[in-house]
């Protein structure tokens, strides 16, 4: 395994050592915790959004207090800070829905606040579009088509590391391309060392995309095949101007 990837068990995310894991992502590692929830349990998740794609229509809305949850597709839309193609459903903390998701991932939240050194539910209910909220971000980019370019996200009072939890397995669901970091300038392709249920954190601005995934497949945009991710993410929202938004970084 390579030095940059640091692997963790635990059966309660909370009970880690915050401080330990800070300096491993303080000198630039990628840290893996293990399982945090089941592989039964993503496959329900999956399933579901799979449902919701293939049943509504895809509409856009942006970050903001009192957007409804939503399905979007970005076929490379030029709206994007980060060029990209993958499809993305985005549950706000205001809204309800059928599987509570910020209930069951409540203590996840919560463990990014604190190795960001925020208080626990830290922009848990944001009052203005100036502030910021949590967001839970689930993205699919099918075989033949998905990708995300090489990016770094902004470090900021909101965050300095990022979260993201694996859905899919590459080798299983996928074969080629996926979640990657450069670090030292070595390109290091994350998705080779995680499994499904896993979390993965790192510094927000180490350069990081998602290189195509099964170039070769034939296409086809029906298809739930390919990878499946969550992303934890804490986003500005339209009236903050404190924080940058994030930007593409050439290979």
């Amino acid at each position: 395994m390579l030095k940059s990837i640091i692997k963790v068990k635990t059966q309660d995310i909370l009970k880690l050592d915050k401080k330990k894991i800070i300096n491993y992502l303080e000198n630039d590692k990628i840290v893996i915790i293990k399982k945090i929830i089941s592989k039964k349990l993503c496959n329900s998740i999956i399933k579901y959004l799979t449902n919701i794609s293939h049943n509504n229509i895809p509409n856009y809305f942006p970050i903001k207090i009192g957007s409804p949850n939503n399905f979007r597709v970005n076929l490379e839309d030029q709206r994007a800070m980060v060029k990209g193609s993958f499809y993305q459903f985005s549950f706000f903390p205001w809204n309800q829905d059928v599987f509570n998701f910020f209930k069951l991932f409540k203590n996840v939240f919560i463990f990014k606040n604190r190795i960001n050194k925020l208080s626990d539910e830290e922009f848990f209910y944001p009052k203005s579009d100036k502030e910021c909220t949590i967001r839970l971000s689930f993205q699919f980019y099918p075989k033949k088509t998905g990708f995300l370019n090489q990016h770094q996200d902004p470090v900021d009072y909101h965050q300095k590391y990022l979260m993201i939890m694996n859905l899919s397995k590459k080798g299983k669901d996928f074969q080629k391309g996926g979640l990657f970091s450069v670090i030292d300038k070595k390109k290091i392709m994350i998705d080779n060392f995680s499994e499904v249920g896993d979390l993965i954190f790192f510094k927000a601005d180490i350069p990081h995309g998602v290189e195509l995934i099964d170039p070769k497949s034939p296409p086809n945009l029906l298809e739930d095949k390919g990878r499946w991710m969550a992303l934890f993410a804490t986003n500005k929202l339209p009236k903050n101007n404190r924080i940058k938004n994030s930007v593409e970084k050439k290979s």
